[in-house]
């Protein structure tokens, strides 16, 4: 059986900087896993891939109007590299072994997939190359947010910290 794949439009409302914010995000949050406990290394690895993922996504969206639910991140560079963006060898390397954490979310004895904190910096590497790529607006907005504290507001909604003292 053959699955239909959806392709997400910007006038349906999906923007580069939401994008953006969702793969940050995720980045974020797997940074601190990598950080805290190897037990948390599978965890961090597949925000690592959702992270990139979403911020490849806002890169193709940027050239095209439109990106594929498409979760592969070689597939999705392939439309890039058709677009004029190349990243360097040791990048396009670092994004292959990274595409491999997708698997994380279900560890095969059979197929493992290896992952330790050094790690981190491969995925920290694509994601300034995949940076590069963007306009000057998008990286001062990626500069922006990096900066913003809570409340926030992403995809549509205000996340925001409930005081300690209430």
């Amino acid at each position: 059986m053959k699955c239909k794949i959806k392709i997400y439009y910007r006038y349906e409302g999906y923007t580069e900087e939401e994008l953006l914010k969702s793969g940050l995000d995720h980045l974020r949050s797997a940074k601190i896993l990598f950080d805290k406990n190897p037990l948390c290394y599978d965890s961090a690895g597949y925000l690592c891939h959702l992270g990139i993922e979403l911020v490849l996504k806002a890169c193709v969206l940027n050239h095209q109007d439109s990106f594929s639910g498409i979760h592969k991140l070689m597939d999705l560079y392939e439309i890039l590299k058709a677009a004029g963006i190349k990243m360097k060898p040791k990048q396009e390397n670092d994004l292959k072994r990274l595409d491999q954490f997708y698997h994380l979310r279900y560890t095969s004895p059979k197929k493992p997939v290896s992952i330790g904190d050094e790690d981190w910096h491969s995925v920290w590497s694509v994601f300034k190359a995949i940076k590069n790529y963007l306009p000057s607006s998008l990286k001062s907005f990626i500069n922006d947010y990096a900066k913003k504290s809570i409340p926030l507001k992403k995809g549509g909604r205000i996340l925001m910290v409930k005081p300690k003292n209430v």
